[in-house]
């Protein structure tokens, strides 16, 4: 959204009982987070804090509420583990999704979620035409996974 309609549009959102809105407006840098983390519902950061710079430098403005991390995005399942654990010692809530993979990648994004204790229904999705265990269904309401090793996926044959 245009910066300029942001404050009036975030408070139509958080009207209508929106949880967050996810980076609301390109290109804003974290400290011009603030203005906008008080109109409205939480905000959310994603794509502006790829960068390990970048989300220091979110975590410091403390302008958002929400962290959406896509492991394959941040570096990796490690990487992806250090910023939630980071994330969460600043009291932020924490989001697992995913962006590209396939199954095995999207049950390793589910996987993270859970060692980080997120129950919530993530935005864990697969590329198109990718089969998903059946435990992975992103109408379902919360994460639980099978007690199979592997979290029920298996690799290329």
């Amino acid at each position: 959204m245009p910066r300029r309609a942001a404050p009036e549009l975030l408070g139509a959102l958080a009207a209508a009982g929106i949880d967050y809105v996810e980076e609301p407006c390109a290109g804003l840098d974290p400290a011009g987070w603030s203005a906008l983390a008080a109109v409205g519902p939480a905000l959310a950061v994603d794509e502006s804090a790829i960068e390990s710079e970048a989300f220091a430098a979110h975590l410091e403005a403390g302008a958002a509420a929400v962290v959406i991390l896509k492991p394959c995005f941040v570096g990796g399942l490690f990487a992806a583990r250090d910023r939630a654990l980071a994330a969460r010692a600043r009291g932020l809530r924490v989001v697992v999704t995913s962006a590209l993979e396939g199954p095995i990648g999207a049950a390793a994004a589910a996987h993270l979620a859970l060692a980080i204790g997120v129950e919530e229904p993530c935005g864990i999705t697969l590329r198109a035409g990718a089969t998903a265990p059946a435990w992975l269904d992103p109408a379902r309401a919360s994460l639980r996974p099978p007690d199979a090793a592997g979290l029920g996926v298996e690799g290329p044959a």
